[in-house]
């Protein structure tokens, strides 16, 4: 993105100083730019900036934000359907929407392992699915208003 942004910037300078020279017209055909090339799709996005996982990793201290700061990146990059279960397979799917499901819940699961410290992983290793793998995380390190207002 910013190689393109580079040339369309060389592009505009090399115009704008012979225009200057010339005094010609703005040519309105400089400003049709396509859009795409400034607001990706998803699967650019998953691929390029903006891609990369909540730096902080998951212990006994910091559920609260790094469930925070998860949710947001799995909402962003359109996978928190699979961790609310509103995309679990079923056994009337295709083998196509089977894989595709498949997939899109190991990418999740991949997300939680990366994102939970070593000793943490194995509240999570046999979850099946992404749901399974966010309760047992919330059951283990919410801790519940009534909770706190005790202690």
């Amino acid at each position: 993105m910013l190689y393109v942004l580079h040339k369309l910037l060389h592009l505009f300078f090399t115009w704008y100083q012979s225009a200057r020279v010339e005094h010609l017209p703005l040519p309105t055909s400089a400003f049709n730019i396509e859009t795409k090339v400034f607001f990706p799709n998803n699967k650019n996005m998953e691929r390029g900036m903006g891609s990369s996982l909540p730096t902080e990793k998951l212990d006994r201290s910091n559920y609260s934000l790094w469930s925070y700061k998860m949710h947001q990146y799995l909402v962003g990059h359109g996978y928190w359907s699979y961790v609310e279960g509103a995309n679990d397979a079923t056994s009337d799917s295709t083998h196509g929407d089977f894989q595709t499901w498949e997939q899109a819940t190991s990418r999740v699961m991949y997300y939680f392992m990366s994102s939970v410290g070593d000793q943490l992983v194995s509240y999570i290793q046999d979850a099946t699915t992404p749901k399974h793998a966010w309760t047992n995380l919330k059951r283990v390190f919410a801790v519940s208003r009534t909770t706190r207002k005790c202690n």
